[in-house]
């Protein structure tokens, strides 16, 4: 259908915007104010709404005409990038506690006005000693080494790319309120969204 980018687009837009929203503290403050009962289970329901909404996507992707398709012998150099990204993905996905990240565990109760309840340990090892943000730099290479692309599938992977790569910014934020100096020492000697080492300017604020 010559309406699916422009409809894959909208879609799109519109997932960033309430998936964004549906993670900010001051939803959360509300939810809990009003549904205290169901706190609790809200990153669980979070998950399951981010993942069930991409479900609809599927049969765009699946009939979208292609763009362009890469031979072999490159073609074999992309899959190996794309094995390269899905391990780093799974070992990154290792390195943290998946049953608080997506919901499956209930964290420790504190202090009641406290939104995340428990904050999770720092992970500073494995791939996160690369970059600080590995589940985003490895989902992205997958994705981009590709061989063969459609138009839908183009605009998706885009659109995920600079998801990923703003999104990461934003969670910088988080991640500093939540860890404070431990996380500066962190973001001081490891690479933000790309694990190429580097050497951090003593007055820089990245």
């Amino acid at each position: 259908m010559s309406g699916d980018p422009l409809w894959l687009a909208g879609y799109l837009v519109a997932y960033a915007i309430v998936h964004s929203l549906l993670a900010t503290d001051a939803v959360k403050i509300r939810f809990k104010r009003v549904f205290p009962r169901l706190f609790p289970i809200y990153r669980l329901a979070y998950t399951t709404f981010s993942v069930v909404t991409l479900v609809p996507l599927i049969p765009i992707l699946a009939r979208s005409p292609s763009l362009y398709q890469i031979e072999a012998p490159i073609a074999y150099l992309l899959r190996i990038l794309q094995i390269v990204g899905g391990v780093g993905f799974l070992l990154s996905l290792k390195a943290i506690d998946l049953g608080l990240f997506v919901g499956l565990r209930s964290p420790i109760p504190v202090e009641p006005s406290d939104i995340d309840q428990q904050a999770p340990e720092l992970s500073t090892a494995g791939p996160y000693g690369l970059c600080r943000h590995p589940l985003y730099f490895f989902a992205s290479l997958f994705l981009t080494a590709h061989p063969l692309v459609s138009q839908a599938y183009a605009i998706f992977t885009g659109w995920t790319v600079a998801y990923f790569w703003f999104g990461s910014w934003i969670e910088e934020r988080r991640l500093i309120n939540t860890f404070g100096d431990t996380y500066l020492e962190y973001r001081d000697r490891v690479p933000h969204f790309f694990p190429i080492p580097y050497k951090k300017k003593a007055d820089s604020s990245n």
